[in-house]
């Protein structure tokens, strides 16, 4: 299984080194033997420079991956960069780290990276209130921003949204230096709000409750 792992803003940190170990580049039986050994293979790719196979221990990539530091160091054979953790691949059944990309970046050139979107809001809204399904429908978008500039997520208010609105791409409003990657954000839905049997059941027996008072105002 693969999953490409958030960014977080700031600037690398430094508090935080990740030490890498050069190895022989090889085949998935070379790889299996190297996590069998205890250690995590990996590449350390980006700025136009020739992939180089490394291996990282678990235990020290655990504390990256805890402190949620996508943007920090790695010392490779006395050089220190800056690096994105890019993607990584986990075991299906275990979930643990089985091969990590290194992305080196330049701290003053504008890079892509996938965030995730998180909703606030949404007991608020008018459309969950009246009991509607809310489809959070895209979790995380492509930004493009500074490699210190990347936002841990992108966060948006649902509280307008009634029954039957749309939240589409293009209503985001991303921090100052973020950019939305897409050719198609007014058309690409975040959320909806739809009305579920029960939004549809309250909304006829309120209809139902008006009408009565109405006919009993016109007979009295």
């Amino acid at each position: 299984m693969t999953k490409s792992l958030p960014s977080t803003a700031g600037m690398a940190n430094e508090t935080l080194t990740l030490a890498l170990q050069s190895r022989e580049a090889g085949n998935s039986r070379d790889a299996r033997r190297l996590r069998r050994a205890g250690t995590i293979p990996g590449v350390l790719y980006g700025l136009d420079k020739d992939p180089l196979s490394v291996q990282v221990q678990p235990s020290d990539l655990r504390l990256v991956l805890i402190d949620n530091s996508a943007l920090f160091n790695v010392e490779l054979e006395g050089e220190t960069v800056p690096v994105l953790i890019k993607q990584a691949d986990r075991h299906p059944v275990r979930g643990n780290v089985t091969h990590v990309d290194f992305l080196r970046v330049d701290l003053d050139q504008p890079i892509e990276a996938v965030v995730p979107i998180e909703l606030t809001g949404v007991e608020e809204s008018q459309g969950v209130i009246d009991r509607g399904v809310l489809d959070h429908q895209l979790r995380e978008v492509t930004i493009s921003a500074l490699p210190t500039s990347i936002p841990d997520v992108i966060t948006i208010d649902v509280a307008w949204m009634g029954l039957g609105d749309t939240f589409l791409l293009n209503r985001i409003s991303p921090p100052e230096g973020v950019s939305i990657v897409s050719d198609h954000a007014a058309e690409i839905a975040v959320v909806t709000i739809v009305a579920s049997r029960g939004s549809v059941s309250t909304a006829n027996a309120a209809e139902g409750e008006e009408s009565g008072d109405d006919a009993g105002s016109d007979e009295s």
